[in-house]
């Protein structure tokens, strides 16, 4: 069921212009922990090079963190280089944001919103699109907290 419900979503996604290349599914590691993250980064071109992208992460752990993004991303087009002008999917970017992080999320807690607190994330990386609506996802950023920051890889399948 699930299988069927995933690739049902990859297809719909898939079917979206303004999404391709700016969306991924994607696993990472807390470069500071070691802890392994998975996530889901949905974004869309606002203007020719700006885009919006929307990403949520949670720890493999039953009780790890869980945390959400909203960030601008600003690609830089190889293709205006001359000799890089046939690089087309290869689709570089930089990245700023902010968002919200919890180490453990305890739904026991009356009031849930306390236990997150403000981050600032930035970033780069990498989209290599093997077709036209589908590739490869290289990311890395500094998720900045009040009183702490860590670093975080990940790859993952670009769409």
């Amino acid at each position: 069921m699930k299988r069927e419900v995933l690739i049902a979503f990859l297809l719909y996604v898939l079917s979206i212009p303004s999404l391709h290349g700016e969306s991924a599914i994607y696993a990472g590691m807390n470069n500071a922990s070691n802890e392994k993250l998975l996530g889901l980064c949905l974004g869309g071109e606002l203007w020719a090079f700006l885009g919006l992208e929307l990403d949520v992460f949670k720890s493999t752990k039953a009780e790890g963190p869980l945390g959400a993004s909203a960030n601008f991303t600003l690609t830089i087009p190889l293709s205006l280089i001359p000799p890089l002008e046939k690089a087309k999917f290869i689709q570089p970017y930089i990245l700023s944001g902010i968002g919200t992080y919890t180490e453990k999320l305890d739904l026991k807690e009356s009031d849930l919103l306390e236990q997150f607190q403000k981050y600032k994330s930035y970033g780069v990386g990498v989209h290599i699109m093997f077709i036209s609506k589908a590739g490869v996802r290289l990311d890395y950023r500094i998720i900045k907290l009040a009183n702490s920051k860590w670093s975080r890889s990940s790859i993952g399948i670009s769409f």
